[in-house]
């Protein structure tokens, strides 16, 4: 786990540390998003950790493929397409980190998640423990109750237009260190400076409107990100004991741009299509638990509304 976090602060895509997250520890296969009844019936309490690596907002860097089958000179070629990407991405975030230096996003979350947690359903939370740097799980850990490690990513897109927070968590059974199940939940703001014409303001254009007014469209965001995650995580970890919180709605297919790219690396803006149910419909967003594709099976989603395409399924 503490490779893991350590791929999460340099940044590394959300999907690919979920996907390493379960191949490290005991292979997807081994790993539900839903814990059998029998078992979950079993769970009579649960300590959480919950940790939020980063201390400082970074813009995503997608990492380099351009040298993938050239064996070490592709490896060299990567790695240094990678540095300048990242030098680049420190340069263009740089102006707004000068605005939101008061910003203490894990102390946020941090306030908003124990109350909480405290008062899901299942499991029922004896502890909250939080951590900035990474840590394994050890039997100490799982001695007296079971054990939930939550960790938190936050940045801006790749093209600094959109600010996103995801949060992974592995649900451990009493006695055991190794996972039993896993959930996620992940959230992205509306894009900024979207005009009339469907054009996103991006890169250095974007930053300066996250940065206008002492940094305040920033900081909109990160108290809906955090509220958006810490109600989201109300449902997904009882979800993992087979509680279902709230109403469900309609059977949907979302189609959304997850990852914002920018047009520089050759890569086109494109939506990805999920199916799934929604779990809350509102004016400004819609959150969804996704069915397929299948990995992501049991993750909620908290999209903005007027950015998604939806068709209502039967």
């Amino acid at each position: 786990m503490a490779m893991l976090s350590q791929l999460a602060v340099r940044n590394t895509s959300y999907r690919f540390l979920l996907a390493l997250s379960c191949l490290v520890v005991t292979g997807c296969a081994g790993i539900s998003h839903r814990l059998e009844p029998a078992t979950a019936s079993r769970v009579e309490s649960a300590k959480v950790r919950s940790l939020v690596p980063q201390s400082d907002l970074s813009i995503k860097v997608l990492r380099s493929t351009y040298g993938g089958g050239l064996g070490v000179i592709g490896a060299i070629v990567d790695s240094g397409v990678n540095k300048g990407r990242k030098s680049d991405a420190e340069r263009r975030v740089a102006p707004l980190l000068e605005e939101v230096q008061d910003v203490d996003l894990r102390a946020r979350l941090w306030e908003k998640l124990d109350p909480a947690i405290h008062s899901v359903e299942w499991p029922r939370v004896v502890d909250v423990q939080t951590a900035s740097a990474p840590d394994e799980v050890v039997p100490e850990d799982v001695t007296e109750s079971a054990f939930v490690s939550l960790t938190t990513t936050y940045n801006l897109s790749p093209n600094a237009s959109v600010f996103e927070m995801h949060s992974y968590f592995m649900f451990y059974l009493q006695g055991n260190t190794k996972p039993a199940a896993f959930g996620s939940v992940s959230y992205w703001s509306r894009e900024i400076g979207k005009g009339q014409d469907g054009k996103t303001k991006e890169d250095e254009d974007a930053i300066a409107l996250w940065s206008a007014a002492g940094g305040a469209a920033y900081r909109t965001a990160v108290d809906e990100g955090i509220r958006e995650t810490v109600r989201m995580l109300g449902i997904a970890l009882p979800f993992v004991g087979g509680k279902q919180v709230g109403a469900l709605g309609e059977a949907a297919e979302v189609k959304y741009d997850v990852t914002h790219a920018r047009g520089d690396f050759g890569l086109k803006t494109s939506r990805t299509t999920y199916r799934g149910t929604v779990l809350d419909r509102g004016s400004e967003r819609l959150v969804f638990r996704v069915e397929s594709p299948s990995f992501f099976s049991g993750s909620l989603y908290s999209v903005p509304a007027a950015e998604i395409e939806e068709r209502r399924l039967p």
